[in-house]
């Protein structure tokens, strides 16, 4: 399982450290960001920060709208990313073992045994851009503050992140712009 989440592009690690990013590489953990204009490729990468087994209860799924063609041969995009906690809240009234909830120090102001953390990063493609992004959570019990998402760059592309905090049930739908570059022949 472990081997096919790496080779599927499922599972994978990085470190500052170039003598360990080679063995990362090396045991096929090791990716870098595609850097061609002419294939743009949408990147949505979800960090778990919550210390448990419960993200093994989310979903992502990424849609993407017909593109726009720009009058300087760009193409822009609507996407829409849902982030799913697909765990049955009576779940959490059933004793849970710990190493599946977030009851750490860190999550002391959890709404509940499986809320999690989860960083979510979107990455632009090759010359492109994102922009617009707002997020809204839907079938929360407790009222949750919106994501703040900031802007840098990452491997010489157009990033966006965030934190999130999602608890059972709940899901959080982000919709953004993605620009590909006027080199694109394949689609986003």
């Amino acid at each position: 399982v472990v081997a096919a989440s790496a080779t599927e592009g499922r599972c994978n690690a990085w470190v500052k450290d170039d003598a360990i990013e080679d063995h990362i590489k090396t045991a096929g953990f090791g990716w870098e960001l595609p850097h061609d204009a002419t294939a743009p490729m949408l990147g949505v990468f979800l960090s778990d920060l919550s210390a448990s087994k419960a993200p093994y209860y989310l979903s992502l799924d990424t849609s993407l709208s017909e593109p726009t063609v720009n009058p300087d041969g760009t193409k822009t995009y609507t996407a829409t990313s849902v982030i799913k906690h697909n765990m049955d809240r009576s779940l959490l009234y059933d004793h849970l073992p710990d190493y599946i909830v977030t009851r750490w120090s860190i999550f002391a102001d959890t709404r509940s045994r499986v809320e999690l953390l989860e960083r979510v990063t979107l990455i632009a493609p090759e010359g492109g851009k994102i922009s617009n992004v707002q997020s809204s959570y839907a079938d929360s019990v407790v009222p949750v503050s919106e994501a703040g998402f900031s802007e840098y760059s990452f491997q010489g592309n157009n990033t966006w992140a965030t934190d999130l905090r999602i608890d059972a049930g709940e899901s959080c739908t982000i919709t953004y712009t993605v620009t590909v570059s006027s080199k694109a022949v394949q689609p986003l």
